[in-house]
């Protein structure tokens, strides 16, 4: 079953939440495409120290955001080989994608 792309952004924000160890103010996922390999890496800023750490991203996250490049590479705006996924603590995301 294929989720539409709104429940994937929902399901990318919740994994990435779960995923870090620690409360946080921001987190971010880097998402690099390419045929053969990709690339991913999860970070995030402490709430306690401020400082910027890694997060180890869920096989859950790396399976959306896999599904979420399928989904819009059929779309006009086509096949993007960088997505970056950027939460707040609130809830409140954005997206970035380099095609």
């Amino acid at each position: 079953m294929t989720l539409p792309i709104n429940s994937i952004y929902q399901t990318i924000g919740t994994e990435i939440a779960k995923s870090i160890p620690e409360e946080w103010d921001k987190a971010w996922v880097v998402f690099e495409f390419s045929p053969d390999v990709f690339d991913i890496r999860g970070r995030y800023i402490s709430a306690d120290t401020k400082q910027e750490k890694s997060f180890v991203v869920s096989q859950n996250t790396i399976t959306h955001l896999h599904n979420l490049h399928i989904q819009m590479a059929e779309t006009p705006k086509g096949d993007w080989k960088t997505a970056r996924f950027e939460l707040q603590r609130n809830g409140q995301f954005e997206l970035h994608f380099e095609y």
